[in-house]
């Protein structure tokens, strides 16, 4: 859960860190195209993963990005944040296991601490990437990480922009890549790429001036019940077998902390149909409640207009037949019918998450849900 822990950190300060900023006393553009290498290694996360990492891998993306200049009151208090999208390559070590991966996401680059010459920043995107060589019985056994050439990419990012020019910056960052399928298809422990990166930024016809900094206000509603109801498909143990589904139920209080953010608690409940399958099928003896799951949780989500990120970490209070994990975290992305903060009516909202038990994911789930 290390992960989740670095990312409440980093949101909550470039939260405090915000009004520390002022926009009119530099030169911006209204957008930037970026090039960067990325070079690191794949990192064995879990005792199942089999294959041997002994080469370095190697990355290349390509990104573009707009500059918000503060119309929207979200922007002004996360400090004119860019939001762009990126096309990522990487050329895995040991490639002959692993092969290739190329990937495509959008992402919000939140700045945490902005000054004159450098800037401290903390980027996050989440998109879809093609992976050349899956687990294959025969051709690729070796792989029992990867079982699917289409897969989530999750990337976490922090590091510097150095302000060489104000139409050219160099940076620099650390980079965590996180490629799965969430067990759609099976084997999925997926691969985790940690990597350094450098590259230039390009800004064109840089001007000074154009930002709103209107006084940020206070959100209309503070406190909310927020219900949601969700479901997932996965394979469970057998590569290429039947989807399973997995149906969920989320109860929560939250408080709104300010214009872009809630912190927020709740209970977590959810059947596992693949679970209850196998007991059937193996002659386990078991009992219905070891199909099901039970747990509370505590969270964090940002606001970016209709869209959010939100984060939170869980312990069971009752888990699946044979589960030995007691915590679980769930990391996904939100679309309100309003935007957060503006009103007090009734919001609904449709969501996607990962859930993960430390570094491997479990499975994707979509669903619905309304705030109160």
């Amino acid at each position: 859960m290390k992960w989740l822990s670095f990312i409440f950190i980093i949101l909550i300060a470039a939260q405090l860190s915000a009004q520390k900023y002022k926009p009119y006393e530099y030169k911006q553009s209204k957008f930037n195209v970026s090039g960067s290498y990325y070079w690191g290694t794949i990192v064995k996360h879990n005792s199942k993963f089999g294959p041997d990492i002994t080469q370095k891998s190697h990355g290349f993306e390509l990104s573009f990005s707009k500059i918000t200049k503060g119309n929207k009151a979200w922007q002004r208090k996360l400090n004119y944040p860019e939001i762009g999208g990126a096309l990522f390559m990487a050329r895995f070590g040991d490639n002959e296991i692993f092969g290739n991966a190329i990937g495509a996401f959008p992402y919000a680059k939140i700045w945490i601490l902005r000054r004159k010459v450098v800037d401290w920043y903390f980027r996050m995107g989440i998109g879809l990437a093609y992976l050349n060589k899956p687990f294959h019985v025969i051709d690729n056994p070796t792989n029992n990480v990867i079982g699917s050439k289409i897969n989530n990419i999750t990337q976490l990012s922090m590091g510097f922009d150095f302000k060489i020019r104000p139409e050219l910056s160099l940076f620099t960052g650390l980079n965590f890549t996180h490629f799965s399928n969430a067990s759609f298809q099976t084997p999925n422990l997926g691969i985790n790429y940690v990597a350094f990166s450098t590259g230039f930024r390009y800004n064109p016809k840089p001007q000074l001036g154009g930002y709103n900094t209107d006084e940020i206000p206070k959100p209309k509603q503070k406190n909310f019940a927020k219900l949601a109801y969700s479901m997932a498909f996965y394979e469970y143990r057998t590569p290429n077998g039947p989807k399973y589904p997995v149906i969920e139920f989320t109860g929560a209080y939250a408080r709104a902390t300010s214009i872009v953010n809630r912190v927020f608690g709740g209970v977590y409940y959810a059947f596992d149909m693949g679970r209850l399958e196998y007991m059937h099928l193996f002659g386990y003896e078991y009992k219905n409640r070891e199909a099901h799951m039970l747990g509370f949780f505590v969270g964090d989500e940002l606001f970016l207009g209709r869209v959010s990120l939100d984060a939170y970490v869980g312990v069971y209070a009752m888990k699946l037949f044979e589960d030995k994990t007691p915590i679980f975290a769930k990391l996904g992305l939100n679309y309100h019918a309003v935007k957060f903060g503006e009103t007090k009516e009734k919001s609904f909202f449709i969501s996607a998450h990962m859930k993960t038990h430390y570094f491997v994911a479990q499975y994707f789930d979509v669903g619905i849900g309304v705030n109160l």
